[in-house]
């Protein structure tokens, strides 16, 4: 991933982490159940997978602000980006409703979900999506740190 985005994002993540459970107290809460782990594994891998795209995204519009491609490829490109972000933001969205739900199905505390839900009681699109990053960005910190 280009450092500029990262860094962008980074300060971004930053201002809004301490809105959300971190992932790792989420890993705690989820140690020792198989099914938990694996459902929080996969939250983990959606994140990282959206970002994934959100950064492709904004390479391809890098790329046009400098020419390197056409408005029309620019368009093409960005409409199939765009809908593999939007499935990956909704298999985010839903993995992490799911995971609350079976959490709380196995009485584990669970209002950590209340952080990510809209004025309409529903996990909103946007919180979901600052999730990712946090996630991320906790789990670079991690290899950084050689966890």
């Amino acid at each position: 991933m280009n450092e500029g985005f990262l860094h962008k994002q980074q300060e971004r993540t930053d201002s809004i982490k301490s809105k959300f459970i971190s992932p790792e107290n989420l890993r705690e809460l989820c140690s020792g159940d198989e099914v938990l782990e694996s459902l929080l594994e996969d939250v983990f891998s959606y994140s990282q997978r959206y970002v994934q795209d959100v950064w492709e995204m904004d390479a391809l519009n890098a790329r046009l602000k400098t020419g390197e491609i056409s408005r029309e490829v620019w368009k093409e490109e960005m409409d199939k980006e765009d809908l593999a972000r939007t499935q990956l933001h909704n298999a985010l969205i839903d993995s992490i409703g799911i995971l609350s739900r079976n959490m709380g199905k196995r009485d584990i505390d669970n209002s950590w979900v209340k952080d990510f839900l809209g004025s309409d009681g529903k996990l909103a699109r946007t919180s979901c999506g600052a999730y990712a990053f946090v996630v991320l960005f906790e789990l670079l910190e991690s290899a950084h740190e050689g966890k």
